[in-house]
């Protein structure tokens, strides 16, 4: 009988996830990706001057709406199959009824990389369900603000593992579907490599293991509510938000992105939390709608093709951003 503290025990698990990922990338020389997640039409409007949501009166505004496929799930997935180029290797699980209006927005969209759309779990009498909206607000400074309509995307059915690949690489998620659906990817594919974006609907972390639990601060300052003894986020800076949070969940890495400003990570083996500056300055910035998803993205395709340790992976997947 072997009796281990719980340090120690600790610090197994950390290695055992370690010698996994070595595993994973050394005998596989292509990296195959799955990506659960959402699907929504983005409405676009330009956003002429300050005001305040909810809206206390009608409002207009000049310009023109542009309607785009997007959502958290969508949008990591697209980023993933150009990185990959070869769409064939990344597959994307999501969720839309075809019948409604807006749905062709997302059936052109899906069309062009490996998806399984899985109709709404709804009964049949229902009217066709909209799919997830998101109404996205844009400054002439690129910056992006939004008010997003879940609709088609927390009615996930049980995933159909005889219709998905029977292993992967990585695995993205993210909270834009419901907890359910995550647990079952997460239970489908235990040795992936798994990014788990806690952007969306307010909820606690994952109780299951993750490499890399991902969020901006806004997200962050929500996630702390739902941990041990709920420390007052103003007390905390992004570094120690993202340590905080490394100690009360299962997961491997805890990364707290700044926007322009860079990110924080706090990693549990050696156990460090540093800051990260972002050294690609662009220009003009147009938009940023869609810049985390792509971090996301880009991280995975830089731990698993490109070779790079967590940090290095980090800076590339902010230059990609």
């Amino acid at each position: 009988l072997i009796v281990y503290k719980s340090g120690e025990i600790q610090m197994l698990r950390s290695f055992a996830a370690i010698l996994t990922f070595a595993l994973v990338v050394s005998s596989n020389p292509h990296p195959s990706y799955v990506v659960v997640g959402s699907s929504n039409v983005d409405v676009f409007l330009p956003r002429t001057r300050d005001f305040a949501i909810p809206l206390e009166d009608n409002l207009n505004v000049d310009g023109s709406v542009n309607l785009i496929a997007g959502g958290k799930g969508l949008n990591q997935a697209k980023a993933l199959a150009k990185l990959a180029a070869a769409k064939e290797r990344v597959k994307f699980v999501t969720c839309f009824d075809g019948a409604h209006p807006l749905s062709s927005t997302l059936s052109d969209a899906v069309s062009a990389i490996d998806a399984e759309v899985l109709a709404p779990a709804t009964p049949r009498s229902s009217p066709p369900v909209s799919p997830g909206v998101g109404v996205v607000f844009t400054s002439a400074a690129g910056e992006a603000s939004a008010v997003v309509v879940s609709g088609s995307n927390v009615l996930f059915p049980p995933l159909p593992a005889e219709r998905l690949p029977p292993s992967c690489s990585a695995l993205l998620l993210q909270n834009e579907v419901p907890s359910e659906t995550n647990e079952q990817a997460m239970s489908l594919y235990p040795d992936a490599i798994t990014i788990f974006d806690m952007g969306g609907v307010d909820r606690p972390p994952p109780s299951r293991p993750v490499t890399f639990l991902t969020m901006n601060e806004a997200e962050a300052d929500r996630c702390l509510l739902h941990l041990p003894s709920r420390p007052s986020p103003s007390a905390l800076d992004a570094k120690a938000k993202a340590a905080f949070i490394l100690d009360h969940t299962n997961a491997q890495h805890v990364i707290v992105t700044l926007g322009g400003s860079g990110l924080c990570l706090a990693s549990r083996s050696p156990k460090t939390a540093l800051s990260m500056p972002c050294t690609y300055k662009p220009t003009t910035v147009v938009d940023t709608t869609g810049a985390g998803d792509c971090f996301r993205a880009a991280l995975a395709y830089a731990m698993l093709e490109g070779g790079k340790g967590v940090e290095e992976a980090c800076g590339w997947a902010m230059e990609c951003a």
